[in-house]
């Protein structure tokens, strides 16, 4: 659990960054997705924020999210809802399918 105190200075320091994306023309929609994780790491995660681990998925090294919060329930017993306030969106081709499917990076 979070407490009191860091969940004002992640929400002071959420606002400030879209204060600072607004001035400079960038996307200020927040959306949320959802992360899921290990409970051996939630403590990290706590004291850290989400950070790549190094290890390499289908999309190559990065934290993984999910638009669906039942999408990827097996990756973790530990669920965590994500702001994502988007800098830079980019399109990339996904070739499991053999089609062009184009998803956010």
């Amino acid at each position: 659990p979070i407490a009191f105190d860091s969940m004002y200075d992640v929400t002071k320091n959420m606002i400030q960054c879209k204060e600072d994306f607004q001035i400079s023309n960038r996307p200020v929609e927040v959306t949320l997705a959802y992360h899921y994780t290990h409970q051996n790491c939630v403590d990290n995660i706590s004291q850290e924020g989400l950070v790549a681990s190094g290890r390499v998925g289908f999309f190559g090294e990065g934290i993984y999210l999910a638009n669906n919060a039942c999408a990827f329930r097996d990756r973790g017993s530990v669920g965590i809802i994500v702001a994502i306030l988007k800098g830079k969106c980019e399109r990339v081709f996904d070739g499991r399918s053999g089609s062009k499917n184009d998803h956010d990076v």
